[in-house]
């Protein structure tokens, strides 16, 4: 019989609509919700699925039948209209924190057990008798069936108007207000205010200071000097600069211009005496450690090199030149070495090399730029004059552009912080058939809200405002700055079910005073700007008890899921090859493995796992079960992973009487930029205590 996730129907464990729920527990919690202490403790959420706050001091959660009043909620248990409260199932019995967290006497075990939300006077109100086995990072909960209806959609006609002065405000957000005179168009509403391709190329001035930093080493014989605007640099012979080795060589180099910064082109232009034959020209530096990292010179009179980690892995022939131009260019995680002899040459490509590929660094800790003069032997120098040094920024990428229907750039940049928004929409079901009404909004960065002429309310009754300060003016400003995570505009839901009462059949308007922020140190306006909400109404219809992929901790509940595969291989260092299997927990209709091995996410296009995988090389395994079934029902499952470093036989069982920590990038690599973050595998070897030695091993 093959084994099938489903929806199942609560039966004796049927709600009244009048009683808070248990939506959703996680009794495997590894990475999802942490407390206020930092541990990923169990947890239980309960929701209020009335419009109106609930007070549930008094009542219970037990995970012991026999003793329904095992835990019992606190005085002050207040849940909102449509909301809900989360109570960590970790032992601890107490409240934490400065908000309060409240923390149950028992925990919730992963392979199964009683659980109930029991009513004060102690009847049970909704039991799950027992819960399945229970899944790493997954949940267990309610999911609601329900018939929703939006009202306001993305691309709604919206008028906005941006106010000058104090009186502009007065009775903008009542439905009857005329607003004919305001700006017309579609959400969203917004701006940006991008840089556009930029050079940014400082003078070698006299002294020679920020933000430029001469690296000469002590003990170095070479010079460094300014003459008429030009950068000069003697070199004797055997001063060098070598990856290993810092040397005696200068460096003269700066940071970036701009913080953030990832890809970019440096451009030079360099002479040299006749009888120099050592190496000049542009060097990226690692300022962690202050060593070279990556460079593109010319060599001893004859070719141009592109040289990383160490190792010339490009060169061009090009011999007896003594002016020249060199160009090193930074895109994504590739660097290009490039050079041109007269200026109004073509660019010569010489090569380009990848992040983590052949000795070229994966990662370079807040990058300089600049100048490195060398001579690599005893018998020859470097005497350079460099003409300038250029750092060329591309164009800023949009984020927000193509989603703006109405762009407020030129009332609002630089002008002032606010802009009033009205969002006309119609609504023609009982607004007393609804059970939920919710506002998921994309912004940058606050706002405040209004329906028909009353505060948008939420929560515990509340009037809605995100970022906002609690008195607002025509000019107010966003409390704090929010920007877009890797290009995507977050969305948050907000569960405004407490102003249901407020709808009205037949025309209605949403109101939005939406705020930018102001820098507190400048107090020049954010450089974007920007609004988009969706209003949903829903009816609850029925409810089933089923597992979740995606725990939604203060969030609605999700479809159901599939369980996440296993991997079937121990992760860490292997030599030679390594093979993999990947299987479903059992057997299931449906079921597809996808999988990836560079650390990204699978998707429904990724590679299709049809038998085991045999690697030679360090992989970030990553798996995810789809559901390939002609109807599908099932959301994709939690990912699986393994991390597996391979590793050369040379280096089987070598010791050291510290930890041994691997690193490895599987060329999933950072740019130079030094700011962000990279995924790696790690393995860690500790001493073993027999022998006090670490040793590399593995399969």
């Amino acid at each position: 019989m093959n084994w099938r996730v489903g929806c199942e129907r609560l039966e004796d464990r049927r709600l009244l609509a009048v009683d808070p729920i248990i939506a959703e527990f996680q009794a495997i919690n590894d990475s999802t919700l942490q407390d206020a202490e930092g541990d990923y403790s169990d947890w239980i959420e309960v929701r209020n699925l009335d419009v109106d706050p609930m007070d549930i001091s008094g009542w219970y959660l037990t995970d012991d039948e026999s003793n329904p009043e095992m835990w019992q909620f606190p005085e002050g248990s207040l849940v909102g209209g449509g909301d809900e409260i989360i109570v960590f199932a970790s032992g601890k019995d107490r409240m934490i924190g400065p908000a309060t967290e409240r923390h149950t006497n028992f925990r919730l075990a992963g392979d199964g057990e009683y659980l109930a939300l029991v009513r004060p006077d102690g009847t049970v109100a909704q039991s799950f008798d027992p819960y399945p086995q229970q899944y790493p990072d997954q949940s267990y909960g309610i999911s609601i069936e329900q018939e929703s209806v939006a009202f306001i959609n993305d691309a709604q006609p919206v008028r906005a108007f941006v106010p000058s002065v104090d009186g502009d405000l007065d009775g903008w957000f009542e439905l009857e207000f005329d607003d004919t005179a305001w700006m017309e168009g579609t959400q969203a509403v917004g701006f940006e205010a991008l840089k556009p391709a930029r050079s940014v190329m400082e003078p070698f001035d006299v002294p020679l200071e920020s933000p430029w930093t001469i690296d000469m080493p002590t003990g170095s014989s070479s010079t460094v000097s300014v003459e008429g605007g030009r950068l000069r640099l003697d070199v004797p012979a055997g001063d060098d600069v070598d990856f290993g080795n810092r040397g005696l060589g200068p460096m003269v180099y700066r940071d970036l211009p701009e913080e953030g910064i990832t890809d970019f082109d440096l451009v030079t232009r360099i002479r040299q005496t006749s009888d120099s034959s050592g190496r000049v020209g542009i060097v990226i530096v690692d300022g962690a450690t202050g060593a070279p990292a990556v460079m593109m010179e010319y060599s001893s009179r004859s070719a141009f090199r592109l040289e990383a980690g160490g190792r010339r892995q490009f060169s061009d022939s090009e011999r007896g030149n003594s002016e020249y131009s060199i160009r090193l260019e930074r895109d994504g995680n590739t660097w290009r070495g490039y050079f041109k002899i007269q200026e109004a040459d073509d660019w010569t490509l010489v090569g380009e090399v990848t992040d983590g590929e052949n000795l070229t660094p994966s990662f370079i800790s807040h990058p300089k730029v600049g100048i490195v003069a060398r001579s690599t032997s005893l018998n020859n120098q470097m005497k350079a004059t460099v003409e300038f040094f250029d750092i060329q920024l591309p164009a800023e990428e949009p984020v927000y552009g193509s989603m703006i229907g109405l762009d407020l750039k030129e009332s609002m940049l630089d002008v002032t912080s606010s802009a009033l928004l009205r969002i006309p929409f119609d609504v023609d079901v009982d607004p007393v058939s609804l059970d939920d009404l919710t506002l998921s909004a994309s912004f940058d960065d606050g706002f405040v809200a209004y329906l028909n002429g009353e505060p948008l309310y939420a929560g515990l009754g509340e009037p809605l405002r995100v970022n906002s300060p609690f008195e607002l003016d025509w000019n107010a400003q966003a409390t704090l700055e929010v920007n877009s995570t890797s290009a995507v505009i977050p969305v948050r839901n907000f569960s405004v079910s407490p102003s249901l009462g407020g709808l009205r059949l037949g025309q209605n308007v949403l109101a939005v005073q939406a705020l930018n922020y102001v820098g507190v140190d400048d107090g020049v306006n954010d450089a974007d700007f920007f609004f988009n909400a969706t209003l949903t109404g829903s009816r609850f219809l029925d409810s089933s008890a089923q597992l979740f992929a995606t725990p939604t901790p203060f969030e609605s509940n999700q479809t159901p899921s599939l369980p996440a595969p296993v991997i079937e291989a121990q992760s860490g260092m292997f030599f030679e090859t390594k093979e993999i299997v990947i299987r479903p927990p059992s057997p299931i209709d449906g079921y597809e493995i996808r999988y990836s091995v560079d650390g990204n996410e699978p998707t429904r296009d990724s590679l299709l796992y049809d038998g085991p995988i045999t690697l030679s090389v360090s992989a970030m395994l990553q798996a995810r079960a789809f559901d390939a079934s002609e109807e599908p029902i099932f959301l994709p499952s939690n990912l699986a992973s393994g991390t597996f470093v391979a590793a050369s036989s040379g280096v089987r069982n070598v010791t050291s009487d510290l930890p041994l920590l691997v690193l490895d990038g599987v060329a999933n690599l950072a740019n130079a930029g030094g700011n962000s973050l990279t995924p790696m595998n790690v393995v860690m070897f500790e001493p073993n205590k027999a022998t006090g030695l670490a040793a590399l091993d593995g399969d």
